[in-house]
């Protein structure tokens, strides 16, 4: 059983490491790279990547989500009393509401990275100004769930300090 934990837990963290990595990489590393190039070349660029590490966050974010669940609940956290009660069980709470938003952030950048692929290869010039539209609305996205998952990074060393109540 003990192998069992292990394994979920370095699953949990490995996937969040690679989710937080990307979304920092995507959000720091790929949007300066863009800048410095010519519009046609950085929208070459974002469309490549983007929608490799959409791929992966996808993937990462469900990982996220079934082994929290699979942890909390074998260690008894899922508990209103735990969840609303103690501090522990409030950040846990948080983190929950904040991979609910990026989750449904991460649904949306996927829908939004779709349309920007009909736009660009649809028949005749490109709408620029939606595509540029929808690119303003990604990056805000995307930026929020980097804030987001470091605040749900930050409430988990926070919890591992607290230690989990007996439930």
């Amino acid at each position: 059983m003990l192998f069992i934990g292990v394994t979920i837990g370095w699953i949990h963290i490995m996937a969040v490491a690679i989710a937080v990595g990307g979304s920092y990489f995507m959000n720091f590393i790929i949007d300066k790279a863009a800048k410095d190039m010519p519009p046609a070349e950085a929208g070459k660029l974002k469309g490549t990547v983007g929608p490799l590490f959409g791929k992966v966050a996808s993937i990462m974010t469900l990982l996220i989500v079934v082994t929290g669940v699979m942890r909390a609940s074998a260690m008894g956290l899922l508990n209103p009393s735990v969840l609303l009660g103690t501090v522990y069980g409030n950040l846990l709470s948080a983190k929950i509401v904040i991979i609910t938003i990026i989750t449904v952030n991460v649904v949306l950048l996927a829908r939004n990275g779709a349309k920007v692929e009909v736009l660009a290869s649809a028949d005749g010039a490109p709408d620029i100004s939606s595509i540029g539209a929808i690119n303003k609305q990604q990056k805000m996205m995307s930026m929020t769930n980097f804030i987001l998952a470091a605040v749900a990074v930050a409430f988990a060393v926070a919890m591992r300090f607290i230690g989990a109540p007996d439930a």
